[in-house]
């Protein structure tokens, strides 16, 4: 007895419910339409926010979430819903000449008008985004050669030197050393285009003569898309480090410009011997010692130009054709820039 007097209270329980609600949508039509535009200008000040947030989020170049654009698709469709559902409750629903309200138009209305007013409700709610977008995958280190630098046999010898270093498993850093305006730059930057397939993320620094470290690890997180909220430098070096090894990731760091030891690990995070199993360094100098200093376990050199390739970057730049009378002129002027790249194309 208990058993079925419990269905039946249940069963009570959900007639009653809706019979209230077909009540409501009779004699509370006016309560109902107010709650709708109330709904509606909540909505709306919610998507302004967002809307917000999302050129905000567009302007510091973040991918948009997809589901703060489907919550933004939703919001119109919903808005412009409840804007005709709004017009169509403002005409009056009479009949008899207005002495009697169209009651059925009444109730439909104010159903519809509800069970908006309850999406929106909804939507709105869910419109508290933690964050509308995240930071967008760069693109890798793509650096086109530069129209004034040419690879010849010198270079691709170096090239493919340090590449073979860097397949090496028991090698994690490479120096490359040459004179001042050898190419060395150019020729690491063509490095890290050419070992795509190795390294997921190749990233690149100037170290310089005089290094300011706290600046070269802000670069070094804006190429990772690392959040460097630290301000001592050691807090930010044990961030980086923490992101350097991480177990899924095979980097390569570009050190640029080195001119003297400094602690890789201590000032940039940067993982050394046992802690190094992803990350491979390869650093520019222009002395061999900075490479023995620094550790490097290959040390390969980048060679001036020999006589025939200076002439023929110099013509290339130039302008200068084979059978040109200024031939003479331009290996004369080869000859004065002692082979350098940057000194030949400076000249032209």
């Amino acid at each position: 007895m208990e058993v079925v007097l419990a269905i039946a209270s249940k069963i009570g329980e959900h007639l009653v419910e809706p019979t209230v609600n077909q009540v409501r949508y009779l004699f509370c039509f006016n309560t109902i339409v107010k709650e709708l535009e109330e709904q509606e200008k909540k909505l709306k000040w919610a998507k302004e926010n967002v809307n917000k947030d999302v050129e905000i989020a567009k302007n510091n170049t973040d991918e948009i979430k997809g589901d703060v654009k489907e919550w933004l698709t939703d919001a119109n469709k919903m808005l412009a819903d409840a804007e005709g559902l709004r017009e169509e409750t403002g005409v009056k629903k009479t009949c008899l000449n207005g002495w009697c309200p169209n009651w059925g138009c009444r109730y439909w209305l104010a159903r519809k008008a509800a069970k908006k007013t309850t999406i929106m409700r909804k939507l709105t709610d869910n419109g508290n985004f933690d964050g509308v977008g995240h930071r967008t995958t760069l693109p890798g280190i793509e650096f086109l050669k530069p129209h004034q630098f040419q690879i010849f046999e010198s270079s691709k010898s170096a090239i493919d030197d340090i590449i073979e270093a860097l397949r090496n498993d028991k090698i994690y850093m490479v120096g490359l050393y040459g004179m001042g305006g050898a190419g060395k730059t150019t020729l690491a930057k063509e490095v890290g285009n050419r070992v795509k397939e190795i390294f997921n993320e190749v990233v690149i620094v100037t170290i310089s003569q005089t290094p300011n470290f706290k600046n070269i690890q802000g670069q070094l997180a804006s190429e990772l898309r690392l959040s460097l909220l630290e301000q001592g430098e050691e807090e930010r070096a044990r961030r980086l480090f923490k992101r350097f090894t991480e177990p899924e990731k095979k980097i390569l760091v570009i050190l640029d410009d080195v001119w003297r030891k400094f602690e890789l690990k201590s000032i940039l995070g940067i993982p050394l011997d046992d802690d190094n199993k992803n990350c491979k360094i390869l650093l520019t100098t222009r002395r061999q010692q900075v490479c023995i200093d620094m550790g490097c376990q290959s040390r390969i050199q980048l060679n001036v130009l020999n006589d025939d390739e200076a002439v023929a970057l110099l013509k290339r730049h130039a302008g200068i054709g084979d059978a040109s009378t200024l031939n003479p002129l331009a290996i004369k002027i080869a000859k004065e820039c002692d082979g350098l790249p940057l000194a030949l194309v400076a000249s032209t």
